[in-house]
Formats: C-alpha cells, structure tokens, sequence
C-alpha cells in the first residue's frame, strides 16, 4: 500500500514538473509573439497611441490564466497628452486562449504610475480614446481586447475639469472598475480606496496633504 502511494505521488509530481517545465517554455517562446500582438491589436482598437519599454509573459503568477505585463508603459489621450504612465500594465486572459488563435483579453492591472483625467469646457473627456464598434476602420471580427475589469495600484490620479474650473490630486492606493469598456456607451460600477492630495477650484485649495 506504501509503495503505490508512493508511486502515485512521484508519478504526481513528475507530471506537475512536466507542466511546469511546459508552461515556462511556452511562455519563453510565446512572449515576444504574444506582446507584440497584443500592442499591435491595441493600437489598432484606440485612437491614440501604446508605447511599451518591454513585455514578460507569465502563467505561474496568475494560474490559471497567463498574463502579459508591459513595462514602461506610455499611453496617450485624445488630445496628444499623457493619459496613462505605468510601471506595469498586465493583460490578463484564458491559457487556453494563449495557446489557441485567437488571444482574447478580459481584464487589465496597472501599477505604479500617474493617470490624467481631463475635460474642456464642453465636458469632452481626453480619455475617450477606443474606437467605436462601428467604425468602418476598426476590424471588429479580430478584436483581442474586451475589457469587463480594470484595477489599478498605486496610481497618482491628476483630474481636471474645465467647465468647472476644478483640479484635483489624488493617490489611489486600490481601486476595481468592472463594465463593458469597449462598447461606444457603457456604464461602470466600482470600489477604490484614494487618498484626496488636495483639491482646487477657482483657484482656491480646499483640501491639503
């Protein structure tokens, strides 16, 4: 009896090091292939631009799903400014969707970094930058990206509102949004945690860090 159960659990164990060692060469020899689409896929379902310094891909962090972290990531807004600077952007999506043809990425996590929010004097946002679903120049049947959540960690948020002459600084430390981004109207529901800097309006600063 002692003997099966010990062959039982090498047998266990040399097919979890065979898995292991598998999921670590696909991910070796998918991560330049896989990055580089993904960039490509995004820049081609926004209005503006994604610039990375380098792309890792992993599963052994985010099992059963892979995720392909962008490091050094630049994304521009509507109006060519800054939307989005990240140490970190991970698109998160199934193994199985890695493997097959078809990468369909559901969630996204950015780290570290600053997000500007803007709106002029008509209340037009810079953030505005996914091309709508029936654009004639977005090939929608190859769509990769269907974002239904996005976290974000440690992200200094710099909002500003010209219509109401408002500034205001924040750090959100945690915080989860969950709807469906790439639709031309959708509707988010959300929980963070953000710690108020100080706020602005006509010039006078109501709250101090």
């Amino acid at each position: 009896m002692k003997k099966a159960l010990k062959r039982i659990l090498l047998i266990l164990l040399v097919l979890i090091l065979l898995i292991a060692g598998s999921l670590g060469l696909i991910t070796t020899v998918l991560q330049d292939e896989v990055g580089n689409t993904i960039i490509a896929e995004i820049n081609k379902q926004i209005k503006s631009e994604l610039t990375v310094d380098k792309v890792e891909l992993t599963v052994f962090s985010s099992f059963p799903n892979a995720s392909a972290d962008l490091r050094g990531v630049v994304l521009m807004d509507n109006r060519d400014g800054v939307l989005l600077e990240a140490d970190k952007l991970a698109f998160r999506m199934s193994l199985l969707s890695l493997l097959g043809k078809n990468i369909l990425i559901k969630s996204i996590a950015a780290e570290n970094g600053a997000l500007t929010v803007q709106l002029d004097r008509r209340g037009n946002p810079n953030y505005d930058i996914f091309r709508p679903t029936d654009d004639k120049d977005a090939d929608t049947s190859d769509r990769i990206i269907d974002l239904e959540s996005a976290t974000f960690r440690n992200i200094e948020l710099i909002y500003s509102d010209e219509s109401k002459n408002t500034v205001l600084y924040a750090l959100v430390k945690h915080a989860d949004f969950s709807g469906a981004f790439s639709a031309e109207e959708f509707s988010l529901s959300s929980k963070a945690d953000i710690a108020t800097q100080f706020a602005e309006q006509d010039g006078l600063r109501y709250l101090a860090g």
